[in-house]
């Protein structure tokens, strides 16, 4: 009976702590998540578009021909 009780002492204990472990790094996405949405958030209000691709097209010479 003994060992049945800390058997099951020692499983309940480990659940906790994983339960714990789990709410910690569910908290940890939460905020993360929330950090990026606010710095997005901030970005897109600055105007942060993607900046113009260069242009393929070679402007002309400027020196003229004689």
């Amino acid at each position: 009976m003994f060992l049945y009780k800390r058997f099951a002492l020692a499983m309940l204990s480990g659940w906790a702590t994983l339960a714990a472990i789990r709410a910690v790094q569910r908290h940890g996405r939460k905020q993360e998540k929330q950090q990026q949405k606010l710095q997005l958030n901030t970005w897109e209000g600055e105007g942060g578009n993607l900046p113009p691709r260069p242009s393929t097209h070679e402007p002309e010479s400027v020196t003229r021909r004689s």
